[in-house]
């Protein structure tokens, strides 16, 4: 009688327990992702998503946009930037300016330039050069949690360019100099050194959005 008592009460406690850690790991992948796309906390200012604009895995290049424009096209020109020659100071969480914010929703948004800098300061970059995934790990120096940026080059007018060998990431922080001021920054890697620089705002580059 002893023993099946301590049996019942011995079930009862695994069954808790077993109750908890399902529930654990279910909270656990909803807070890894938000309106159907995963991020990954890098113990940064903002996390990162998994995959760019338009892509399905981190390996796939995913959509081109202009720099301010939210739908991607078959030609990146200066005549058909909307944004060129205007006098913009933030995109980032407007649906009609920033694409991650518009096609991803509400939460996501391009990063800026110091976030993108923030992400070259804190993480270690290491080129990855196999067939059909040429790009970056980046790993951060914090807890070891990694992201993958594919080298997808950018558009000019409507030729793709430098595939597999430069990355191309547009922030969301517009030029304010007044010598440049119809540029914007992005992140690209020159010649294995991550950086960020500024250029016209009709190219088409890819985005790797973030949430906070």
């Amino acid at each position: 009688m002893k023993q099946s008592k301590y049996f019942f009460v011995i079930s009862i406690c695994l069954f808790t327990l077993c109750l908890n850690a399902c529930d654990k790991d279910e909270s656990l992948v909803e807070t890894n992702i938000i309106n159907g796309h995963e991020w990954v906390d890098l113990e940064l200012s903002v996390k990162w998503g998994t995959c760019n604009v338009g892509a399905i895995s981190p390996e796939e290049y995913g959509s081109y946009f202009a720099w301010g424009e939210i739908e991607p096209k078959s030609i990146y020109t200066r005549q058909n930037s909307k944004t060129y020659g205007k006098e913009i100071y933030f995109i980032e969480g407007d649906p009609t300016r920033d694409a991650a914010t518009a096609t991803w929703g509400e939460g996501w948004r391009m990063p800026t330039k110091d976030e993108m800098q923030e992400l070259i300061n804190c993480c270690k970059w290491e080129w990855i050069a196999q067939p059909g995934k040429k790009g970056y790990k980046i790993t951060s120096k914090k807890n070891g949690n990694s992201i993958f940026l594919p080298a997808a080059g950018y558009y000019s007018k409507k030729f793709l360019k430098d595939t597999d060998t430069f990355c191309y990431y547009w922030t969301s922080t517009p030029v304010y100099n007044s010598l440049r001021q119809y540029n914007a920054y992005y992140f690209f890697n020159c010649w294995g050194y991550p950086t960020i620089n500024d250029s016209d705002r009709y190219y088409g580059l890819c985005i790797r959005p973030v949430v906070k």
